[in-house]
């Protein structure tokens, strides 16, 4: 049974959570914004939710935009298991939200489940904590039941990056461990440490939305293990000051934030996580997460060259060439993209329900590398660039 309450969304009890037990404890909603003054209704992204500001009318790199964004919402005539169902197609120059499209009865104002792009925004958590001091890159995650274990210790950083060693199977095709977490287990972080290790922490590379949630839950501990003051840091410390409305992730039967699969944000609001990567972890002026920190999520981790600190970096085998390579972004089930070129100052957004999820990636890192390709050579002109986009 599923149980909404109004911002801190759905959580899945099991059969043996007694409802009034688990009520008395479930964090509430956090900290709420002040309603929307007129100046903040007319002011553009990312400091308002004023319409987009679009480029020159009849301009090479609008014309790739309006091609870009008709390919990502293309479907295809015959086969439904095909269909792309693409919700969202946002675009982001220079820090100016620059293109916006959603499907019919889609619209700004409507939060989207991200899937396992929460896992990006976990790792910014993380990065705030850090910050704080409440924690660093090299401590062994605070695990009560390894205490004392034959366990090697396993680092902040060995999760960030995928690589914890613990025994894990990810698949979305039937019964998996990823799917007994999230839908069958009361405490997700419980149900990873109770789990043997498979490899030396650090060594090797697993996608594994158990790191995740490990470290969503090491969070928790480390601010007091209570699920009212996590969801509260969490919306206070990383949603709120980007000027995020109604952001929260969705958390478990024990009140942890569900750090691998449960955010629900806006697009634009998805958008703002990259634009704070982008940005260094500084917003409006102020280093809301180290410097220091923004670039070992951006760097490649020593495990697996194409992933950093929960987030995707460039792959040559599975990108169009000519991708730039400091390319990174944040990748959810079902086609959920937030890709990021920093040399371009450009973030690609698409979101949706893919049936064919190869093809999705296709088209958003095709988008992406054309869009890329168009502002960086707006002299080649209009017919060049629409032949290539047609290509």
């Amino acid at each position: 049974m599923a149980v909404y309450r109004p911002g801190a969304g759905c959580t899945l009890l099991t059969p043996d959570v007694d409802r009034a037990s688990w009520e008395a404890s479930a964090p509430r909603s956090g900290p709420v914004l002040p309603p929307l003054t007129a100046a903040q209704r007319a002011t553009p992204w990312p400091l308002g939710e004023g319409a987009p500001e679009p480029l020159h009318a009849g301009s090479a790199q609008a014309q790739a935009l309006q091609q870009v964004s008709d390919a990502l919402f293309d479907e295809p005539a015959t086969d439904p298991k095909t269909r792309q169902n693409t919700l969202a197609v946002l675009v982001v120059k220079d820090g100016r939200l620059v293109h916006e499209r959603y499907a019919q009865g889609y619209g700004p104002g409507m939060p989207l489940l991200g899937w396992s792009m929460t896992k990006t925004v976990t790792a910014l958590w993380a990065g705030v904590a850090l910050g704080e001091g409440l924690l660093a890159l090299d401590d062994a995650l605070p695990v009560p039941a390894w205490q004392g274990s034959h366990r090697p210790p396993v680092r902040w950083r060995d999760a960030l990056q995928m690589a914890s060693g613990v025994d894990w199977f990810e698949g979305h095709a039937g019964f998996s461990d990823v799917s007994n977490m999230v839908f069958g287990q009361p405490d997700e972080g419980a149900f990873v440490e109770a789990k043997p290790m498979a490899a030396t922490p650090g060594t090797r590379f697993n996608y594994a939305t158990g790191d995740s949630a490990l470290l969503a839950r090491s969070l928790k501990r480390v601010l007091g293990d209570d699920a009212q003051r996590a969801h509260d840091h969490q919306v206070a410390s990383l949603f709120t000051p980007l000027g995020m409305r109604g952001a929260f992730v969705e958390a478990d039967v024990a009140g942890t934030p569900s750090g691998g699969s449960r955010a629900v944000l806006r697009p634009r609001d998805w958008l703002k996580l990259g634009q704070l990567i982008l940005q260094d972890g500084q917003w409006q002026g102020v280093q809301r997460i180290p410097a220091s920190y923004i670039r070992f999520m951006r760097t490649p981790s020593p495990a697996n060259p194409g992933y950093g600190g929960q987030l995707w970096l460039h792959q040559p085998a599975d990108m169009p060439p000519g991708m730039p390579t400091d390319v990174a972004y944040f990748s959810g089930l079902m086609g959920q993209y937030v890709v990021m070129v920093p040399s371009q100052k450009l973030i690609v957004l698409r979101m949706g329900v893919s049936f064919d999820k190869d093809e999705t990636r296709r088209r958003v890192f095709q988008a992406t590398q054309r869009l890329s390709r168009a502002f960086s050579e707006p002299e080649r002109g209009l017919a060049s660039l629409g032949d290539r986009l047609r290509r």
